[in-house]
């Protein structure tokens, strides 16, 4: 610093918390979900780029995981992926052509039962979970245990 520049009292370099600029989102698209499963360490290295040491970064992996996993099963066909921040929180989006989803009746299903743990799971670990529904398919989102440093 020169002499004559004034002094800043910003001695972090960062933005005031009320400025918040959010991460770019993570966005990928597959013709067959059975690729995006291979994607779970790229979107876990995504989100250490921007979230906290001390963030759930395994339970985050598993939601990817059962999301993705549902639409390997249950709506073969083309997927896409979106990870955002909203709130400095991130946030996980799954779209695919399946039929609409009530996640408002998500249960566990009877301990013998081989299938239909997967958005139970999910229901547990997240925050949130919707489901949104559109002509052609719909988005499942979930709230993952991530904050944005």
């Amino acid at each position: 610093m020169h002499e004559s520049d004034p002094v800043s009292d910003d001695v972090t370099g960062m933005a005031p918390h009320d400025e918040f600029e959010p991460p770019l989102p993570w966005q990928l698209g597959f013709e067959n979900p059975s690729q995006a499963l291979r994607m779970r360490d790229a979107f876990v290295a995504y989100l250490r780029i921007y979230g906290c040491v001390e963030d759930d970064y395994d339970t985050a992996e598993l939601i990817f995981d059962e999301l993705v996993s549902n639409v390997c099963f249950h709506a073969p066909g083309p997927v896409e992926i979106l990870v955002e921040w909203h709130s400095r929180r991130a946030m996980l989006h799954v779209t695919d052509a399946g039929l609409p989803l009530d996640v408002s009746a998500i249960a566990f299903p009877d301990p013998n039962d081989e299938r239909g743990r997967g958005l139970a799971i999910v229901n547990a670990l997240s925050a949130t979970v919707r489901s949104t529904t559109y002509v052609n398919g719909k988005t499942v989102s979930a709230a993952l245990p991530i904050w944005v440093r």
